[in-house]
């Protein structure tokens, strides 16, 4: 169980992406393509839709690296900023949207047919065999490093429901506030082929979430462990 937790700490310090088990070290090309037209898809949608987006983690940290999908990362992540009155009138309009153009939606608190568990994101498309977590955030009053300013926070329980146990929950970084100044005003970069928004200060989120990002390595563990 150390050794589990060891692991799940090192990746999260060296910024490579969440796999199960039985995902593949690298990510078939096929199924990178899947992820590139999905996120497409999803930008698209949020721009139609006037929501604030922008890409995030794993994919946040490819798209500055090399303005693509890194090649172990096995899904994608895009934030968007909702307000507590709104979030139920975003859901229905990303849900009709994604469910609109052959993609599956599934909401907070849906059943995940494939997990078979509730979904904790504020909501996840799925395309062919490939996902896009979609995170929400909300504005707020808040401090940060000691400094009383406007902050963005993840206000529900998100992956932490589903650790395994608390050892590895006391030492996984996750990000759950973070100033807005980081965010406004964002900034287009070229990504797979399109225009996508990031953080202003993308560095200060990806430096946060993976304090050493500059090293790469395949997640995944079967790809650490002998067996």
């Amino acid at each position: 169980m150390l050794l589990f937790a060891s692991l799940y700490l090192v990746d999260n310090l060296m910024g490579t992406t969440h796999g199960g088990w039985y995902d593949e070290c690298y990510t078939p090309p096929n199924k990178l393509d899947d992820l590139r037209y999905a996120v497409r898809q999803i930008i698209n949608i949020t721009e139609e839709l006037n929501i604030t987006y922008w890409l995030d983690c794993g994919t946040l940290l490819g798209a500055i690296r090399s303005g693509d999908i890194l090649r172990y990362d096995h899904d994608a992540d895009i934030s968007i900023v909702y307000k507590p009155t709104t979030a139920i009138q975003i859901s229905h309009l990303l849900k009709n949207a994604v469910n609109n153009i052959g993609m599956k939606y599934i909401s907070f608190g849906e059943i995940n047919p494939t997990t078979k568990r509730k979904e904790t994101s504020f909501g996840r498309v799925r395309y062919n065999d490939v996902y896009i977590d979609i995170y929400g955030w909300q504005i707020r009053d808040g401090v940060f490093q000691g400094r009383p300013q406007q902050i963005l926070h993840k206000p529900y329980p998100d992956y932490k429901m589903l650790l395994l146990n608390k050892l590895i929950e006391k030492y996984v970084i996750e990000v759950y506030e973070f100033p807005l100044a980081w965010l406004h005003p964002r900034r287009q970069i070229e990504f797979i082929g399109i225009k996508a928004m990031v953080p202003n200060n993308a560095d200060a989120l990806l430096t946060a979430l993976y304090p050493f990002k500059k090293f790469a390595v395949p997640y995944k563990l079967k790809c650490w462990l002998p067996f």
